[in-house]
């Protein structure tokens, strides 16, 4: 009879206890449903907002680190692209890229399927829920364009496409 006891006694505190901690809305911590829930067009294109607390701490981290990157204003529909202003790059052209954030609840599984159905190579840095694409180019002429990394200005000794996407990734949301 005892041994009855214990098992009861047993299972209604790991009910108790597996029922503790329960995510809620207000605490901002991941509902249940939500690792099923799908990230849809609506929720991943609204991650590209430049004045997202989040990504604005990502530019402050990247200038701290001597990268400074500027908002570039661009029509509606057009792209939301950040471009590099220190260390200084010609003024041909501009080495640019895109930074979005994530919901908080979502997983790193969701994050990368959602880069992976958008139109561009993404970096995931999943602790910090933000995606930051590849450098790219924009130039006034096809000429202006580098021929290569190396052609860039360095930041500790790297190309600063490089450079950043090493910061982007070691980047730890605080």
């Amino acid at each position: 009879m005892n041994h009855h006891f214990l098992v009861m006694i047993m299972l209604l505190v790991i009910t108790v206890v597996a029922g503790c901690g329960q995510p809620t809305a207000e605490d901002g911590r991941v509902q249940a449903g939500d690792s099923e829930r799908p990230l849809d067009t609506a929720t991943i294109n609204a991650g590209l907002d430049p004045t997202d607390q989040r990504i604005l701490a990502l530019v402050s981290w990247f200038k701290r680190k001597g990268v400074t990157i500027e908002y570039i204003e661009q029509a509606e529909g057009h792209g939301n692209w950040w471009r590099i202003t220190q260390p200084k790059i010609s003024g041909e052209y501009d080495v640019t890229f895109s930074i979005r954030t994530f919901p908080v609840w979502a997983s790193e599984h969701q994050m990368r399927h959602a880069i992976n159905s958008i139109n561009l190579a993404y970096i995931l840095n999943a602790p910090a829920h933000l995606a930051m694409s590849y450098g790219g180019f924009a130039a006034a002429t096809p000429d202006a364009i580098p021929k290569s990394d190396d052609e860039l200005p360095k930041l500790n000794g790297l190309p600063v496409t490089q450079a950043i996407q090493q910061l982007f990734k070691k980047y730890e949301a605080g």
